[in-house]
């Protein structure tokens, strides 16, 4: 999707039946962008009913124009109400505004962004209980300043955390590096970046075992 402000890309390579991720947006009339990404790491059965809940209540919140720490608690309350609390789901929501200027950011459980800029890059993370865990579980959001010619890059855990054959997982570094080569790239290419990226890192046999799901936004 391609406003006059914002390029957002994704890409998911998740191999598994259930499906135990996604990723969606939606532009609004003044033309911001309300982009969502949720992660359920069981990868079982129950875990595509679980993820089918949580985008119906996200979706239905960006339709209302539901702020990301309103829609983030929202969802939370859907999920605590309609699921046994047994899960470890995350959703991570990010409001962009028209032009450039203060983003929201809001999240439960470990996902989190990076901000790749030509100077230091930063991430954002919110130490938040995942969906439905607790009942009186508080989530808020964070605004972040973002200047032209910065990108705004969500992965979920399967990407950070992708693990190599010795162990080592991949990291927040390695990616945010690779990013910042390709700054300037259309979003579509910068996405696919990441998605090598793990790959070589992990190889064919241990990236099939958990999707994964990179969406940028620049």
């Amino acid at each position: 999707v391609q406003t006059e402000s914002w390029e957002v890309a994704a890409i998911t390579d998740s191999a598994n039946e259930h499906g135990a991720e996604f990723y969606d947006w939606h532009m609004h009339e003044d033309g911001s962008l309300t982009v969502a990404l949720a992660s359920e790491p069981s990868r079982d059965a129950r875990s595509s009913s679980i993820l089918q809940l949580i985008r119906g209540a996200a979706k239905a919140g960006m339709l209302r124009r539901t702020d990301p720490e309103s829609l983030v608690r929202d969802v939370a309350e859907v999920t605590w109400t309609s699921t046994p609390g047994d899960r470890d789901a995350s959703l991570a929501v990010l409001h962009l505004p028209v032009g450039r200027g203060d983003i929201q950011f809001c999240s439960a459980g470990p996902l989190g962004a990076l901000i790749i800029r030509p100077s230091r890059p930063s991430s954002i993370a919110q130490a938040a209980l995942p969906l439905g865990r607790d009942p009186d579980a508080m989530y808020h959001a964070a605004l972040h300043q973002i200047e032209v010619g910065d990108t705004i890059v969500l992965v979920n855990d399967a990407v950070r955390s992708a693990v190599n054959h010795e162990g080592l997982p991949l990291g927040e570094a390695a990616i945010a590096d690779r990013l910042r080569e390709c700054l300037g790239q259309p979003a579509e290419q910068m996405a696919a970046a990441v998605q090598q990226l793990r790959q070589q890192h992990c190889g064919s046999e241990l990236c099939a075992e958990q999707g994964s799901v990179i969406l940028v936004a620049r």
